[in-house]
């Protein structure tokens, strides 16, 4: 139940009424709505509370009377309007599973569209329509591997997969970003979820170098996509212990990022991330606490407070502080955050918690005994 407390009043005008401004809600820190997006408004006698939803149909508006002994009252609600959201706004809001409904629902469209016998031929020859038919199915199947890369459903990662790479194969210069962006996903997808022995590893392994390869024929070697293969290689390598390839695959990666997209930008904070994390293992404290800092910070100014993403960079956070740091103090409050985000957004049997249960059942036991030992 989200339970709405009136701020303090807002100063009167020399009318002596409310001063019609728009502000922010403050919410408290253990307040979870990534779903919603919410805005307040102050008008004469009270405030008009307006909850936009993100992925459920609709909005609502209800207000707020000064006076605490009138009721609050719905001034609009159209929740019960069909709304159907596209991939790209549920995918980047976080939304993985309902992004990979909405990507299937759009490739059934394309496909129909490309059985339909009454397709209008009037607006080019044949072989421009299958032309343009086939780069949005490997567009559409991109998008359903993208998605189900981040819900964990490796099977039908695997299957839309083959299926685009097939079509790409055929004239990859032509599909070169997303053919590349293909082969990354498999390839990490892989190491997720079916990387069990050191056989599938070498596998993993010669599969990524093959994107990259890829990607430096394709796309050239300071490309965005180039960096986000170096970046995966990396994490690889530091699962490995081979530390300084790592570190030089890092840089290269952070330089290209940082060139072509910025040093603030959303894409940069995965090498930053993982940069932090190798200097976790080498035992760089403080460089290591920085490199953690600075990859929240730029994924909390990009997608918010509750995004999945950001999940992820406090649940590497937090395995530094309780591992290096020792502070289960400062960790716990982390990890409950991480948790509350992803179970509002991908569930956490799908989130990496679900892969390291006896890591959760560690930080918050031992969050729980400072907490004993604070009161006492």
């Amino acid at each position: 139940m989200l339970r709405v407390w009136p701020p303090k009043p807002a100063e009167e005008d020399s009318a002596g009424s409310l001063s019609d401004v728009e502000t922010s809600i403050q919410l408290p820190e253990c307040a979870s709505l990534p779903r919603q997006a919410m805005h307040l408004k102050a008008q004469s006698g009270g405030w008009l509370v307006i909850v936009d939803s993100a992925v459920e149909t609709g909005k609502i508006e209800f207000f707020i009377p000064q006076n605490r002994n009138e009721p609050a009252r719905i001034v609009c609600d159209t929740r019960a309007e069909s709304k159907k959201f596209p991939f790209e706004r549920l995918f980047s809001q976080g939304f993985y599973a309902e992004a990979a409904l909405a990507a299937e629902e759009k490739l059934q469209e394309v496909r129909d569209s490309v059985a339909s016998p009454d397709r209008d031929s009037t607006r080019g020859t044949n072989q421009d329509l299958a032309g343009a038919q086939s780069h949005l199915l490997v567009e559409t199947l991109q998008q359903i591997v993208a998605a189900n890369l981040r819900n964990a459903n490796f099977e039908r990662l695997e299957t839309a997969a083959i299926e685009a790479l097939a079509i790409c194969q055929q004239a990859p210069s032509e599909y070169a970003e997303t053919f590349v962006r293909i082969l990354h996903d498999r390839a990490y997808g892989r190491y997720l979820y079916r990387c069990r022995d050191e056989e599938s590893a070498i596998e993993v392994r010669r599969e990524l170098a093959s994107a990259r390869q890829s990607a430096e024929q394709l796309l050239g070697r300071e490309h965005s996509e180039t960096a986000r293969v170096m970046t995966t290689q990396a994490r690889l390598l530091i699962s490995d212990f081979s530390y300084p390839d790592a570190e030089d695959l890092l840089a290269e990666a952070i330089k290209i990022r940082a060139g072509l997209l910025g040093s603030e930008h959303v894409d940069i904070a995965e090498s930053l991330l993982e940069l932090a994390r190798l200097n976790a293992y080498r035992e760089d404290h403080d460089e290591a606490d920085e490199g953690f800092q600075k990859a929240i910070a730029i994924r909390e100014a990009h997608y918010g407070l509750y995004h999945p993403e950001v999940a992820e960079a406090l649940f590497h956070y937090t395995d530094f502080l309780i591992y290096n740091r020792r502070n289960s103090a400062k960790a716990g409050p982390l990890l409950r955050r991480a948790l509350s985000i992803w179970d509002e957004t991908i569930g956490l049997e799908r989130s990496p918690a679900a892969r390291d249960s006896e890591f959760i059942r560690k930080v918050l036991s031992a969050d729980a005994d400072a907490e004993t030992e604070s009161a006492e």
